[in-house]
């Protein structure tokens, strides 16, 4: 007899998807002999489960409903995605199937906003199955899972080898996200979405970092939409190496392992490097690191905070990157508030 099976309709985005990861990781644990298939909306969901133990069947439908998909039968599907995107995927498969929406984020009646504490997204959907599976364990392990192969390593390794920077101290600068592209295209003079740090107060942190630590390289990673900015950080600042759209997503994975430090806005690659063990200088500006920074319980990670990006500034994160190039094991901090 077959295993009872489960279906789980993740979201398309690349750090939503990888906070689905523990959720993946509960279920399997409360349901140890289910096989649990992920059905993903875009080809970068369904590259952060390739690997993961505890998926059986991985379905992309980014180009359509497939028929190995279409009229299968689960014991049961779980969207935790987009309503709209999880129609077509319901109406093409059988059995129970449940939208999960996650935990609000309104207060509790008598709390005031500072009383009041933010649920992570990691938390969100595991929390909600707790509610409809009762007397289920206890569940307190919220690791991002993105398993890399050896040769994503290799391709790493080879590319640092060319580039001459295998034995150097290394750190990361992602200076924006996918959707600047989408959002104001190419040939712009600096960088305008709101995540997306400002090349000014970059190239300010590439010369500090130059001043007081040479021996540091930094290599600025990133998609198309940051490859004008990059080039010229690149361009400006000897120690920077232009890496835009030079590693895959599981490649990104294996550079993490290299370096001293990522500087990231709250973006897919911030994802990533909470998947790792490298020390995370987070900047937000219209995200709460508390929401959707990395999973709860990990550590090393600078979170830097204003209510703009352009009060986040090379000085201040330089400060951060220098402690953590100088502590062997730096703990959670977030940096103060501006006065």
């Amino acid at each position: 007899m077959a295993n009872p099976s489960i279906a789980f309709i993740t979201a398309h985005r690349l750090g939503d998807a990888l906070s689905h990861t523990p959720t993946i990781r509960y279920l399997k644990q409360v349901f140890p002999n289910t096989d649990i298939s992920i059905i993903t909306t875009s080809p970068e969901a369904a590259t952060v489960f390739e690997g993961n133990p505890n998926i059986s069947q991985i379905y992309n439908t980014s180009r359509g409903i497939s028929k190995e998909l279409s009229g299968r039968r689960f014991d049961l599907s779980i969207s935790s995605c987009k309503k709209k995107d999880a129609i077509s995927i319901f109406q093409s498969t059988c059995g129970p199937q449940l939208i999960l929406s996650g935990i609000t984020q309104d207060r509790v009646k008598g709390q005031s906003k500072e009383q009041h504490k933010p649920i992570h997204v990691a938390v969100r959907s595991v929390e909600k199955l707790r509610q409809l599976f009762p007397n289920t364990p206890e569940f307190n392990d919220y690791r991002y899972e993105l398993p890399f192969t050896d040769r994503d390593k290799q391709n790493v390794d080879d590319k640092l080898q060319k580039w001459g920077i295998v034995t150097q101290p290394l750190i990361s600068l992602h200076l924006g996200c996918r959707s600047i592209r989408k959002r104001f295209g190419f040939g712009k003079k600096e960088l305008a979405h709101e995540k997306a740090w400002r090349l000014g107060h970059a190239t300010r942190f590439c010369q500090l970092l130059a001043e007081h630590h040479p021996e540091v390289r930094c290599l600025a990673t990133g998609t198309q939409g940051e490859g004008t900015y990059t080039r010229q950080l690149a361009n400006t600042c000897p120690n920077v190496i232009d890496a835009v759209d030079m590693f895959s997503i599981k490649e990104a994975a294996a550079l993490m392992h290299h370096l001293k430090a990522c500087i990231v806005p709250d973006t897919g690659m911030l994802h990533i490097a909470s998947t790792t063990p490298v020390h995370i200088v987070g900047l937000y500006a219209v995200t709460d690191p508390a929401i959707t920074g990395p999973y709860p319980g990990r550590t090393a990670h600078t979170a830097i905070q204003r209510d703009s990006i352009d009060a986040i500034t090379g000085d201040m994160v330089f400060d951060a990157v220098h402690s953590a190039l100088t502590t062997a094991d730096a703990p959670v901090t977030h940096a103060p508030s501006a006065t």
